[in-house]
């Protein structure tokens, strides 16, 4: 695995368009969905559904952010702003910068949010990316309420044009 410290090719117009016009709206859809949905119940077939598109999607605002987890310390986020490369030193990976919006820097997080954040990471790394046998480490739908919405909020904050979409 290599890491880059900037894309290697900028975002075209119509690149960034198609996240404004599709993938940035049905992904706040999905965390939407996770905070709003009226029947949070393990008996509810459509719930599973509903709480794993939002784990995978907290995951991955959260890296677009410039964030991940720090392993070192538990229930902390830190900065990282790098971008994956497997193919011959390029990137196809999307972070907030590549849209002229600043990064999310760890240290601006409260403790409460490092928590649920860093939760939410986690669920969408070792719950939902990999099958577990036990899952229970990261069955706090709460906390990925939180960080649904709280992403939703720094999304809506910095990119307010997605508001009216």
């Amino acid at each position: 695995m290599v890491e880059l410290q900037s894309r290697t090719n900028p975002l075209t117009e119509i690149e960034i368009e198609n996240f404004f016009k599709i993938h940035f709206p049905y992904r706040l859809k999905i965390l939407s969905a996770v905070a709003e949905y009226p029947r949070k119940v393990s008996e509810d077939p459509f719930w599973p559904s509903i709480y794993e598109s939002a784990q995978i999607t907290c995951r991955m605002f959260i890296q677009f952010f410039g964030l991940t987890a720090d392993y070192n310390t538990p229930h902390l986020l830190k900065s990282k702003t790098t971008y994956f490369s497997s193919h011959q030193g390029t990137s196809t990976e999307v972070k907030i910068i590549d849209f002229g919006r600043d990064f999310i820097e760890a240290h601006s997080l409260s403790p409460e949010k490092h928590s649920f954040l860093r939760h939410a990471y986690d669920a969408g790394s070792k719950s939902t990316a990999h099958l577990n046998w036990d899952e229970k480490e990261f069955a706090e739908p709460s906390k990925v309420i939180k960080a649904a919405c709280e992403i939703r909020k720094i999304m809506f904050d910095k990119f307010p044009e997605l508001n009216c979409s």
